[in-house]
């Protein structure tokens, strides 16, 4: 009987533990997420604190020893001094909360990187790196092909349009048809191809946009060497949740070569590292543009 009772009397201070912790959890989340709310700002700081990692090895005798790696976050910041004059064109984030203006490729000076029937443009200050990037790839007896550069607003709504149709015509409704095409088509303005800053990049033997160019030589390639020229693959599986895009790795977006190497050791998709490091850029162009009209009505 003392058995018995000693049993339960174990059970119930461990799920009181248990419950302990659990609300304890619950609420530490539920302020960190009301202080977030509070101050939006804050989240466009650097975050200057460690990123504490716990890494786990086996010692010759078999033990586990967990090792604690303090690199900081600060490590991914930009090394170079960033200003809107020089470098907001290639920094811009563009995504379904953040769409282009439809004068916005008005001040790009857009130079071919494919000749064709029509030929492919993209950002002139992006085509000597990405020029070097295809002709590296070929020394290295990869050969890449770029399918797609910049579009204008009217070639997305006939590409967009198109795709939502054929849902509609497979017995979707327009709202649903259109939430199906969003995860892998972007409505007019919310390109980045309207940048000429983004490139989609197959190769010959295997020019499906799909996930088994994935698997390719070519994809291999590009996913080890693209930052060396500026780009960085944009829409990652991990980072879905963030970009709400289907993984693209045929999809590149230029960031310049300082930057690219930085994104992708911090582990970040661009809207988590536009956030961390970028956004306060973007916040003095504003301010600028407001003292500017300011002025101009006094």
């Amino acid at each position: 009987m003392r058995k018995v009772v000693y049993k339960a009397a174990v059970v119930t201070t461990s799920a009181l533990v248990l419950l302990s912790l659990v609300c304890s959890n619950g609420i530490s989340y539920y302020f960190k997420a009301q202080n977030r709310k509070q101050d939006v700002s804050q989240s466009f700081a650097p975050k200057n604190k460690p990123t504490v990692r716990n890494k786990h090895r086996k010692t010759k005798g078999g033990k586990h020893v967990h090792e604690r790696n303090t690199d900081t976050a600060q490590d991914f910041a930009p090394k170079n001094e960033l200003t809107a004059e020089h470098d907001g064109w290639r920094l811009i984030l563009v995504n379904r909360d953040h769409p282009v203006a439809d004068d916005y490729i008005d001040n790009v000076t857009l130079k071919t990187i494919r000749e064709g029937k029509t030929p492919l443009k993209v950002d002139e200050r992006i085509f000597d790196d990405l020029k070097q990037m295809l002709e590296d790839a070929k020394s290295d007896g990869i050969d890449l092909l770029v399918c797609s550069a910049y579009r204008s607003f009217q070639t997305q709504r006939l590409l967009f349009d198109r795709y939502v149709k054929g849902n509609m015509n497979a017995g979707m409704t327009r709202e649903k048809a259109e939430q199906e095409i969003v995860l892998w088509c972007a409505k007019p303005g919310t390109s980045e191809h309207h940048t000429g800053l983004a490139v989609d990049i197959v190769t010959p033997p295997h020019q499906g946009l799909d996930e088994g160019f994935g698997k390719t030589a070519a994809y291999r390639w590009l996913s080890a060497n693209c930052t060396k020229y500026g780009c960085i693959e944009r829409y990652i599986k991990s980072k879905f949740k963030i970009t709400h895009v289907k993984p693209e790795p045929w999809h590149y977006r230029y960031v310049g070569k300082d930057l690219a190497p930085l994104i992708k050791a911090s582990g970040l998709c661009y809207e988590e590292y536009f956030e961390r490091y970028i956004a306060a850029i973007f916040r003095a162009i504003e301010k600028s543009e407001k003292t500017e009209h300011t002025q101009q009505l006094s």
